[in-house]
């Protein structure tokens, strides 16, 4: 090999050599960067909690209760007190009292069944001024009844009270009655009309028998004025309210106005409805067939009571006693009552609270299980990538090795061309 030729040898040699460290350089600071991010996430392992089951005896209360023969107490709240009374607490405690409510339910496929029937004309004077039609006190608002309100207008003509389908007639409401005149509402100042409303009769809701509520039915039986009032009291916005107001004359004597209050027994319980709230169901179905009247009929709303437990709280200064001295307190003095009552105790257990609790542990562990498995996949994907630059990194290393024993066998051969070129005329 001649001088020239062994230089760019070893040149070549020299710049392969010095590639293989970069290489390597490069290399370890990727290694590196690796390490720091397993420390990192290693880091992030020991930072985790590890979630803990919840403790039963964290959700234990003791409850306090007592009784003044009535009525049975349950202590809610005890707030310890300075002031200088001789009551130690102020406390507050429950108590359930069963009322009366009426409550408005829906029946959600009524069935309504019904024979329409006109009732006698009745006569109402009616007053107009300033735009206003009045009977008596009352304010009233007369309107035409649409040309297209077939059904109506049907009943309206099989009861008589017109005398043909494209006939004129007027509807107002008085008491919670619809009344319907034949022909136009007069303007003038002072007008009798002859007013007829729709009368149901032969009523049926599928298989159930339906009654009519008289004034007279109602005045007969206390209990039946007393729920109806009831029902109305609790449902002011209604329909049944309106009726059953018509039917408790201003007098209260029930005497006067029939009433269009009807009363059926459904699955043991005795339901009440309003004419309107029947009318609306039996006006507004969508027949299936057109034999059938009584398919997907409007949701109807019916009432009933029911005697409930309504929940009463107050609050009073109270004299706790401890006289057994186990920490527990054995009797209540309450100021309003002045008088000592005995106290029960009884450890009662937040089954929701501790249910709730249960959930978020539940919860909490599969949290802590997937960030654990995300934890470990990516400290495995680490690994293996570490695994690959090491696995490189030998490769370099031997490749460095070899390149440095060849410039070494080069250098030779270069060393011995320089002495035999440079000596030959020395010897």
């Amino acid at each position: 090999m001649g001088m020239a030729a062994s230089q760019a040898r070893y040149l070549g040699l020299a710049a392969r050599k010095t590639n293989a460290e970069y290489q390597g350089q490069q290399i370890n600071q990727a290694r590196t960067a690796l390490g720091n991010q397993s420390a990192d996430l290693w880091n992030q392992m020991l930072g985790m909690s590890v979630p803990v089951a919840p403790n039963t005896e964290d959700f234990v209360t003791t409850q306090y209760s007592f009784s003044d023969g009535q009525n049975s107490f349950e202590i809610t709240s005890m707030v310890p007190s300075d002031e200088e009374d001789g009551y130690n607490y102020t406390v507050k405690y429950r108590y359930f009292e069963k009322e009366i409510k009426g409550i408005e339910n829906t029946n959600t496929n009524p069935q309504v069944q019904a024979t329409l029937s006109a009732s006698d004309a009745v006569s109402h004077t009616i007053t107009y001024s300033d735009s206003t039609y009045k009977i008596g006190t009352s304010t009233i608002t007369p309107t035409q009844v649409s040309s297209d309100d077939a059904e109506l207008r049907k009943n309206l003509k099989n009861t008589g009270i017109i005398s043909s389908l494209d006939a004129d007639v007027y509807c107002y409401e008085l008491n919670g009655a619809k009344y319907y005149v034949a022909g136009t509402i007069p303007t003038s100042a002072s007008t009798s009309v002859s007013a007829k409303y729709l009368n149901m009769s032969n009523i049926k809701l599928g298989n159930t028998e339906v009654t009519q509520l008289t004034a007279d039915k109602i005045k007969e039986d206390p209990n039946l004025a007393a729920s109806l009032l009831k029902i109305a009291e609790d449902n002011k916005d209604t329909n049944i309210s309106a009726a059953i107001k018509a039917a408790y004359s201003a007098s209260k004597d029930w005497s006067g106005d029939a009433t269009i209050l009807y009363t059926y027994v459904k699955n043991g319980t005795t339901y009440y409805a309003c004419q309107a709230d029947i009318e609306n169901s039996l006006n507004n179905s969508a027949a299936i067939s057109p034999e059938s009247t009584i398919d997907r009929q409007a949701p109807m709303k019916q009432y009933y009571t029911a005697q409930l437990d309504i929940e009463k709280t107050q609050t009073d200064r109270a004299l706790m006693d401890d006289a057994s001295g186990t920490g527990r307190y054995s009797s209540i003095k309450l100021k309003n009552y002045n008088t000592t009552f005995d106290l029960k105790t009884e450890s009662t257990t937040n089954e929701e609270a501790y249910n709730q609790a249960m959930n978020q542990y539940y919860y909490d562990v599969q949290q802590y299980d997937k960030k654990l498995s995300d934890i470990n996949a990516k400290t495995s994907l680490i690994h293996e990538q570490d695994r690959t630059l090491e696995l490189r990194l030998k490769q370099l290393d031997t490749e460095h090795n070899a390149l440095q024993t060849e410039m070494e066998a080069v250098k030779k051969v270069m060393d011995k061309n320089v002495e035999d070129t440079f000596k030959t005329f020395g010897g």
